[in-house]
């Protein structure tokens, strides 16, 4: 086979990181709830200059052991959803993913200060809002290390990375 021939036949590298994020999470021993999906246009981001963005937020509650964390999760809705109020069936949580971007933000949150977060996601260091953000990830971290060890969290993050 040539090289050619076998970058061809290698699988990018998001769907082998998918994989071993499921492989991952089946190995936690989390289990999650996912609420019914709510349909909103509320805006997302700065309220100076958000606009509104129709989407489906969902409420996850990952527990684990008498622990749990409660994750508010969106995704995007397209033009027949819009119309529908309603998401396509396959619009589900894919709750794997959810915990490893969650330990992601939560993570670069505790690793950083207020200002170095700002400064790195694009946030006024005098926005209210963002500091709200802020702390919610770095409250979201101790909640999720109550669920994952430190390394699992790292591993998580990283895989997150590679979606």
């Amino acid at each position: 086979m040539t090289t050619n021939e076998q970058n061809q036949a290698a699988e990018p590298d998001h769907v082998i990181a998918r994989r071993e994020l499921d492989s991952l999470f089946a190995t936690l021993g989390i289990s999650a709830e996912v609420g019914a999906p709510r349909y909103s246009t509320e805006p997302m981001g700065e309220p100076k200059t958000a606009k509104p963005w129709p989407h489906f937020a969902y409420t996850i509650t990952f527990s684990k052991g008498g622990r749990s964390m409660v994750v508010e999760w969106s995704c995007g809705a397209d033009d027949k959803e819009r119309e529908r109020h309603a998401p396509n069936r396959d619009r589900r949580p894919q709750l794997p993913e959810v915990l490893a971007s969650v330990c992601q933000e939560s993570l670069e949150a505790h690793e950083q200060s207020f200002d170095d977060w700002a400064s790195t996601f694009g946030y006024d260091t005098d926005s209210r809002h963002a500091e709200s953000i802020y702390r919610l990830c770095c409250e979201r971290y101790h909640q999720a290390k109550g669920l994952v060890s430190g390394e699992q969290m790292v591993a998580l993050s990283d895989l997150a990375s590679r979606l």
